[in-house]
């Protein structure tokens, strides 16, 4: 349909659409903030430098702040996350993180952290909230 006003371009299925003629029509793509609506920062409402993130079946994303060595999770539709690890400033104690890469939470709610320069896979269980525990590598 090329050359057609009103034109929509081809979706994943190869069909084009047409707002005229009442063909498929484009669905609206709006990008929205999820996390860190603040700019940067060290509030609960910023980021700075994020890395990885996890977004569970309930809409709660867990977002790796890296040069904040933190992880924030924030609820479904939350602008301001909580500190589920880290926070503390960089180190390599268990309540530290330094420049966390990437997160994971299982279906449990226990959250995995890649502490990449610390060399370890850090785990905060859903049961002990304010206790990080070093599952693998050196501390």
């Amino acid at each position: 349909m090329e050359g057609v006003a009103g034109a929509m371009p081809s979706g994943d299925d190869g069909q084009e659409g047409d707002t005229q003629s009442g063909g498929h029509e484009a669905a609206a793509r709006t990008p929205a903030v999820l996390a860190g609506s603040a700019g940067v920062g060290i509030g609960q409402e910023q980021l700075s430098s994020p890395q990885g993130l996890f977004t569970a079946a309930d809409g709660t994303t867990y977002v790796a702040d890296k040069v904040n060595h933190r992880v924030l999770k924030f609820a479904a539709g939350a602008l301001v996350g909580e500190v589920v690890a880290g926070g503390y400033g960089p180190g390599n104690d268990l309540e530290q993180l330094s420049s966390p890469e990437d997160v994971f939470v299982d279906a449990d709610g226990a959250v995995y952290i890649a502490d990449t320069p610390n060399r370890r896979i850090m785990q905060r269980s859903e049961e002990h909230t304010s206790e990080l525990q070093s599952l693998a590598g050196s501390r």
